[in-house]
């Protein structure tokens, strides 16, 4: 997926964009990556529980360098498993080289981690604390990755053919 904001953030805790992952009907987790004032780039996993709370799994990342308005940042985001269950995710400028290596590596085995395969989904949020801004959305692309022991996941860019 693709993600830019239509303009940086100048105060507050700046704009979030997210992938949802294996979402049921009241849990979810989410592969958020967040730009900050002076286009600043944090990545982290967050678990929504069924009561409506928030868990982050795993590290909040500053993302190496920094974001212009309107740039595009290109975010892949996995989850694989179920005891325990991890959830990964790449950022990197888009048209740049994807990184060997993922920006977060978040394992959950508490006894709410979401175990089972699941919708996915979008996410954004514009703090209250910063002003109001757009968050744009291009080349979403969703296939399922193999589990420990079955065929390699696919790699390479999103296709243009539509799913049905």
């Amino acid at each position: 997926m693709d993600l830019a904001v239509g303009e940086l953030p100048t105060s507050g805790n700046g704009i979030w964009g997210a992938v949802v992952l294996r979402a049921g009907s009241v849990s979810e987790y989410q592969a958020r990556v967040r730009v900050a004032p002076g286009g600043r780039v944090v990545a982290n996993v967050t678990r929504v529980n069924a009561d409506g709370s928030q868990t982050h799994v795993g590290d909040h990342v500053l993302v190496p360098g920094t974001v212009a308005a309107g740039s595009w940042l290109r975010v892949r985001a996995q989850v694989v498993d179920s005891d325990p269950v991890s959830v990964r995710v790449k950022v990197w400028p888009a048209g740049g080289a994807e990184p060997s290596e993922w920006t977060v590596s978040a394992t959950d085995s508490s006894s709410q981690r979401l175990t089972q395969a699941g919708a996915v989904g979008l996410w954004a949020y514009n703090s209250g604390s910063s002003a109001a801004n757009t968050l744009a959305v291009d080349n979403l692309y969703v296939t399922e990755v193999a589990t420990a022991g079955g065929a390699a996941a696919p790699t390479g860019e999103p296709s243009s053919t539509p799913v049905s």
